[in-house]
């Protein structure tokens, strides 16, 4: 069973927002998110199955940054590496079999290598297939007032049981420095 769905026709990126904190610094938030015909595809059974055939860790790399557009060329901003994976376990107690209606229950891992045991499914996807970060970043690393400034994510990840590998790239819209 492959969930991978034509998600590239969507856009990835759904807010790039900037606010001032001070006159120190600007703050950039950027929320990713696959499209909900991509995480429709990835089910229970689907999880079930890639148990049953040994694939039990999966993981997405995830690049963000934040360019401000120029004339003839795009200058970085800032930008951060983060990865996200799933561990998938077997298990006999009860609480979790009601939880998931499944013996195979999923244990979250971030960058900080800090886990999570997930009440339900649909916030174990949205863990490991969205992405919310706020950059900091100096007012004078634009060169000017009206700057124009856009985020971009590069999304990585192997071939899994139930999805294809994935690497894609893809932009925000572009949003004026006042």
């Amino acid at each position: 069973m492959n969930a991978q769905a034509e998600y590239s026709k969507e856009p990835f990126i759904r807010v790039i927002q900037a606010r001032k904190e001070s006159a120190e610094k600007l703050n950039f938030t950027v929320e990713f998110s696959f499209p909900q015909n991509f995480l429709d595809g990835i089910t229970l059974e689907n999880i079930k199955e890639a148990y049953r055939n040994m694939d039990r860790r999966i993981k997405l790399k995830y690049r963000v940054s934040i360019y401000e557009k120029g004339i003839l060329f795009n200058k970085k901003i800032a930008e951060k590496e983060l990865s996200k994976k799933w561990v998938l376990y077997w298990t006999r107690d009860p609480t979790i079999l009601e939880r998931y209606r499944t013996n195979i229950w999923v244990l979250g891992i971030d960058e900080n290598l800090e886990s999570e045991f997930f009440m339900d499914f649909e916030e174990a996807k949205t863990f490991l297939f969205s992405l919310r970060e706020t950059f900091s970043v100096q007012p004078e690393s634009f060169a000017d007032k009206g700057s124009k400034v856009f985020a971009e994510i590069q999304v990585r990840s192997h071939r899994h049981y139930f999805i294809e590998a994935i690497n894609s790239k893809v932009r925000s819209a572009t949003i004026t420095i006042v």
